[in-house]
């Protein structure tokens, strides 16, 4: 299990598929960051051109570590986990989500409706990483 800093002020989400977990998935009102993640917001803000309209950071999220397991990546599975995230954060009034969406990756997030919002750019853990948004 991989803990850090976002798990506490986060929505995780956790499919289990009957024979032990599909996949899992963590998502974040950006208001709502911990002090260590704060720094790195003025380059996130750059990343994303993200508003900044009063209240703008209460209606929108982050979501990270949208993983499925190997046997169930051409199933249903990451739709749903997806699904599951954005649900519960529409009805508390969350218009935005965004992510930085491994370049490999870009297609399968496309699908689940996330369009790029930046140019690409090399993130120091992921490599090739492309801003991405989607309406909630």
């Amino acid at each position: 299990m991989v803990v850090d800093d976002l798990d506490g002020c986060s929505l995780i989400v956790v499919a289990d598929g009957g024979l032990g977990v599909v996949g899992a998935a963590r998502n974040t009102v950006l208001a709502e960051l911990p002090v260590s993640a704060v720094a790195a917001f003025d380059e996130l803000q750059r990343i994303f051109d993200w508003g900044t309209a009063r209240g703008w950071l209460e209606s929108a999220t982050s979501s990270s570590k949208l993983t499925v397991r190997r046997d169930y990546r051409r199933s249903p599975a990451a739709v749903r986990l997806a699904s599951a995230l954005c649900f519960p954060r529409r009805l508390e009034g969350i218009a935005f989500d965004y992510l930085l969406a491994p370049a490999a990756l870009e297609r399968l997030y496309g699908r689940l409706g996330y369009e790029r919002s930046a140019a690409p750019l090399t993130h120091p853990e992921a490599g090739l990483a492309i801003p991405m948004r989607i309406a909630v």
